[in-house]
């Protein structure tokens, strides 16, 4: 099941959190082809879905509204109940429907 988005009923409220925006400022042009870096956020999200289902389109619905940007990083914990892993991921293209993590190398998980 994807995320609901925090304007959901309080029972299905998991939004991710914040915890390191715009950790990298400004670069040099000098240095890569843009005056900004994509991807300056460090995101948390613990869920029981798995790599499937957080790279399916718009799996965090409300991305944009929340202020999620193409390239910053997601990570958190699985549980399904029976085994938990952890995982770091790197948001695709966010759009007002939504965003998910990039479906191509962008997911690496772990499991003990």
């Amino acid at each position: 099941m994807a995320y609901q988005g925090s304007t959901e009923l309080s029972s299905k409220q998991n939004p991710p959190r914040n915890i390191g925006a715009n950790m990298w400022g400004q670069r040099s042009t000098s240095v890569i082809s843009s005056s900004k870096v994509r991807g300056q956020g460090l995101w948390l999200y613990n869920t029981t879905d798995g790599a499937t289902e957080m790279t399916s389109a718009a799996y965090f619905l409300d991305a944009y509204y929340i202020g999620m940007k193409e390239g910053d990083l997601v990570m958190g914990a699985i549980d399904t109940g029976s085994s938990v892993s952890v995982y770091m991921g790197v948001l695709g293209a966010v759009t007002t429907a939504g965003a998910a993590i990039a479906s191509s190398g962008g997911f690496v998980s772990s499991t003990r």
